[in-house]
């Protein structure tokens, strides 16, 4: 299975590569420079580009799933041999616990601003989080290089308390925690040094979701993270003043912001709809599976979105020709029996909406669809990618969550250094994924068209 991540960076659009490329257990990352992606500056301090670079290398090992600490090769690239010495001991700082196979070049490099460039081949030892005794080490190294940023991005003598705010428990919660986190890191930020981050989980519990919110407003955290649209009301509930940065399907529309352009008052973040992409997730099931006539729909009652989103469905169903058959999930309803009750009235394929308490539970929802022999459709790829989940679903069209919870710290790290909520307009998402898993289409005997497959940004074989 072969994956492309970007950083976002001009040069891989102007040269037509990717930052990095997952190929199965294995990670290889194009020649990484000194520039912060974030704001296309480079310092002319040959040290400092060399952990920038790194820093820009962990963004992309994390995204894959990996760390600094399962690289195995790394190439150095350097064009003054004279920048040499000042390179090394970063480079012993870095590497000298791990210490991966190396090579060095004296050799020009495309713009004379580059000091260095570092490729690396990482190999992914199946952790998901660095060790502590690594995690350590790079935050003393990091810190050091980012004491004038540090500086900088705080408004205040102590170092900042963000309060992450989660709908879920906390085993159905960590996996956006730890991305947020890794959103951190890529700006610099080093928690429990320059930033001290807190959650708080509700359990599925709107009364401990508000106790969590009000908990935090008691103790005047310099941001609220919002994690779903139940979550980022509580939040809104609770405080008029403490920013808040949320992602949430319909922010407007839940009454969180005035627009998304001019967000007003103490919110801002993301939202993870689109005009529209609702609908074209189903025909997107629909032309996966052609002949479905009767389509299952997993939603939660309690959701502040789904109520609107199934709106949607309805009037997308009715131009795709098939009917919907809503079916809740909740605590006192199991899902062996909710498959049950699609079977029994005839339902011949199905669609989960996103919901982190949901979410969490993919792995019995896939499961049950196979032994069922019912092809479901969701909107991220985390039901569908084995990386997340296996046996996975057929097919999955949407936005990247895990993108959407390290873009957050976009924000805080803006509001941090003095921006207001106010001012930063809510970003909807631009880009969206097809994901198709023909493992899946081959168990459940299914033929994917070729209109599909063409499409799709990853095919699972």
């Amino acid at each position: 299975m072969r994956r492309l991540i970007s950083s976002g960076s001009p040069f891989e659009r102007e040269g037509g590569y990717s930052r990095a490329v997952v190929d199965g257990e294995w990670i290889f990352v194009a020649g990484t420079t000194g520039f912060d992606y974030a704001q296309m500056t480079i310092v002319d301090d040959p040290a400092e580009q060399t952990r920038q670079a790194f820093r820009n290398i962990e963004t992309a090992l994390v995204e894959a799933g990996a760390s600094l600490a399962d690289v195995v090769r790394v190439k150095y690239f350097v064009p003054n041999a004279a920048d040499w010495p000042a390179v090394v001991p970063v480079l012993d700082e870095i590497f000298g616990a791990i210490r991966p196979a190396a090579t060095a070049l004296i050799c020009g490099l495309v713009d004379p601003r580059m000091k260095i460039e570092i490729e690396v081949t990482a190999r992914r030892s199946g952790a998901r989080t660095m060790n502590r005794r690594f995690v350590t080490v790079l935050a003393m190294i990091l810190a050091a290089g980012l004491a004038a940023r540090d500086v900088a991005a705080q408004p205040v003598s102590r170092a900042p308390h963000v309060g992450l705010l989660h709908w879920p428990s906390p085993e159905m919660g960590r996996l956006a925690a730890g991305e947020f986190r890794e959103g951190m890191r890529s700006f610099g930020w080093i928690e429990g040094s320059t930033i001290s981050i807190e959650d708080r989980f509700a359990d599925g519990n709107a009364a401990r979701l508000s106790a969590n919110a009000a908990e935090f407003v008691a103790a005047k955290v310099d941001v609220i993270v919002a994690i779903d649209s139940a979550p980022a009301g509580a939040a809104r509930q609770a405080t008029s003043a403490i920013p808040i940065v949320m992602t949430s399907g319909d922010p407007v529309g839940l009454g969180l912001v005035a627009s998304l352009a001019r967000p007003g008052g103490n919110v801002t973040g993301l939202s993870g709809m689109s005009p529209d992409l609702v609908a074209k997730q189903l025909q997107t099931l629909k032309e996966a599976v052609p002949g479905v006539s009767k389509i299952g729909v997993l939603l939660r009652q309690d959701s502040p979105i789904h109520a609107q989103l199934m709106t949607e469905l309805e009037r997308a169903a009715a131009n795709l020709g098939v009917s919907l058959l809503p079916v809740v999930v909740s605590a006192d309803r199991e899902l062996p029996m909710l498959f049950d009750e699609m079977t029994a009235a005839g339902a011949d394929a199905y669609f989960v909406l996103n919901e982190p308490r949901t979410d969490a539970m993919r792995g019995d929802i896939t499961a049950l669809a196979l032994r069922h022999r019912l092809p479901g459709a969701a909107q991220t790829r985390r039901y569908v990618d084995p990386e997340f989940v296996d046996p996975g679903l057929l097919v999955s069209y949407g936005v990247n969550l895990s993108a959407i919870h390290r873009r957050l710290a976009l924000f805080v790290d803006k509001i941090l250094k003095g921006a207001k909520p106010a001012d930063l307009p809510v970003e909807q998402p631009t880009t969206f994924e097809l994901v198709v898993n023909l493992k899946t289409a081959t168990a459940l005997g299914i033929t994917v068209p070729s209109s599909i497959l063409a499409r799709a940004d990853e095919v699972i074989e």
